[in-house]
């Protein structure tokens, strides 16, 4: 294997000249399946009581979690001094 100075390698890679090609060329090659125009859409599915209570208890755990983790590392580096 040799090495390729930077010119040679600037000139063996191609520019890109026509972007709608290369979208062509990826919708030929995928799947239908794979290609994201292809993929059905589902609406937002309604929720019940318990579980949006459960995931606003969640969310407010999280938030006072994040809080008491930077409350302690605030603490620890004013500590140290």
């Amino acid at each position: 294997m040799t090495l390729m100075k930077k010119n040679e390698i600037a000139d063996s890679v191609e520019p890109i000249t026509n972007e709608h090609s290369e979208i062509a060329w990826a919708h030929d090659t995928l799947d239908p399946d794979q290609v994201s125009t292809a993929k059905r859409s589902y609406a937002r599915c309604k929720l019940g009581k318990g579980i949006t209570i459960l995931l606003w208890a969640l969310r407010v755990y999280v938030a006072f979690m994040i809080l008491l983790v930077a409350l302690h590392i605030w603490n620890t580096l004013h500590a140290a001094k």
